[in-house]
């Protein structure tokens, strides 16, 4: 069984789930990203990064834990979510496929930009290899009363 978080100060090392992470000021990262290349290529950037990123981590749970469930494997996503200080995420799978992605708490708040992509790009990815078809991010919201960026994420055509 893997630690959720483990700190080992003497290597500097941070693990989440087993895998090794750096802890980092995404506000900052996407606010100069913005700021560098412009809103519409940051966000290019990132979803592209996280896109990957999301299929990859996907296939690599998927064949670590075989036998578990695709309802297993998102809730495993889930918790890397809480454990990596993303927010709190919640998934809600429609009939057709589409899923509803809420984040309480998220660590970036903005609708555009390279932080538009930073929380759902990798979602989009993870569900594309799931669900075994291409999924987009659509309809990114932030509530700012409840404090909940949402979006959907749907397959794509």
């Amino acid at each position: 069984m893997v630690e959720d978080v483990v700190l080992d100060r003497a290597k500097g090392e941070l693990r989440i789930l087993g895998e090794r992470n750096m802890a980092l000021n995404v506000e900052a990262l996407c606010r100069h990203l913005d700021g560098l290349v412009g809103q519409s290529v940051a966000e290019v950037i990132i979803r592209n990064h996280e896109f990957r990123l999301g299929k990859e981590d996907a296939e690599r749970r998927r064949k670590e834990t075989a036998n578990a469930s695709t309802e297993e494997i998102i809730e495993y996503f889930k918790e890397n979510d809480v454990l990596s200080g993303a927010g709190v995420t919640k998934c809600t799978v429609q009939p057709d496929k589409t899923v509803l992605v809420e984040i309480s708490n998220p660590c970036v708040k903005e609708t555009i930009g390279a932080a538009k992509s930073l929380l759902f790009a990798y979602w989009s990815g993870v569900l594309s290899h799931l669900f075994g078809k291409e999924y987009d991010t659509t309809q990114v919201h932030f509530n700012e009363s409840k404090d909940i960026m949402s979006a959907l994420i749907a397959p794509r055509g």
